[in-house]
C-alpha cells in the first residue's frame, strides 16, 4: 500500500509535465550516429525543465595515459589522432613559465569542443563518433592503460545541474571509460 501511494504521489506530482520531457528523451528518429547511439532531438540537459538550471558550459576530453603508451599506436587502433599526445619522458614546454617539463607518463587525448550552454551529451557524442566502435579493442585499451572521458562542468549558479543520456552511459559502460567530472562553482547569489 505504500509504494502505491508514492508511486500515486510522484506520478500525480510529474503529471503536468510531459513524461518525455521528464525523462528529456525524444524518442529518436530511426537514423542512428556513428556510434551506433539513436540520435536525441533535444538536449538532455534540459531534462527536468523548470527544476534544475542548466550548467553554464562544458568541456569534455578522451584521456588515455600509460608509461608504455605509444600515441600512434593508440591513434591506429581508435582510428582518430589526437588532439594532445606524448611519449613519456617527452619534453614539453610551460606556456606561461617557459620551464621545460618531462612527460612522467604517456598520454593521448581527444576533445570535443566548447559547449555553450552545457550540452556533455553531445560532447561525448562527439568524441565517441570519431573513434572504432570494436569493443575488444576498447577493452584491450582499459587492460593496458588508464582511459578516462575528463570533463569540465562550469555552473553559472549555485543550483545548475545535468543529466546524462542512458544511450550515452551505455556507450561509456560497454568501452570501459571512466566518466571523471571536475565541477567549477558558480557565483553565489
Amino acid at each position: 500500500m505504500n509504494m502505491k501511494k508514492t508511486s500515486g504521489f510522484h506520478l500525480e506530482l510529474c503529471s503536468w509535465l510531459p513524461f518525455n520531457k521528464l525523462l528529456n528523451f525524444v524518442p529518436a528518429t530511426k537514423s542512428a550516429t556513428s556510434t551506433g547511439l539513436p540520435a536525441l532531438r533535444q538536449p538532455i540537459s534540459n531534462a527536468l525543465g523548470p527544476f534544475m538550471g542548466v550548467l553554464e558550459h562544458s568541456q569534455a576530453t578522451l584521456r588515455i595515459f600509460g608509461d608504455d603508451l605509444i600515441p600512434e599506436d593508440v591513434s591506429n587502433l581508435l582510428g582518430a589522432k589526437a588532439t594532445k599526445s606524448k611519449k613519456k619522458g617527452d619534453e614539453e614546454v610551460g606556456k606561461s613559465s617557459g620551464k621545460v617539463h618531462i612527460a612522467k607518463t604517456g598520454s593521448w587525448h581527444l576533445h570535443a569542443g566548447k559547449r555553450e550552454p552545457e550540452d556533455l551529451n553531445a560532447q561525448i557524442e562527439e568524441i565517441l563518433s570519431q573513434l572504432t566502435n570494436d569493443l575488444t579493442v576498447w577493452e584491450g585499451l582499459c587492460q593496458s592503460y588508464k582511459v578516462d572521458m575528463f570533463c569540465g562542468l562550469f555552473m553559472g549558479n549555485w543550483n545548475d545541474g545535468l543529466s546524462l543520456s542512458p544511450e550515452i552511459i551505455l556507450a561509456l559502460g560497454q568501452r570501459r571509460i571512466v566518466l571523471s567530472l571536475d565541477i567549477y562553482s558558480g557565483a553565489d547569489d
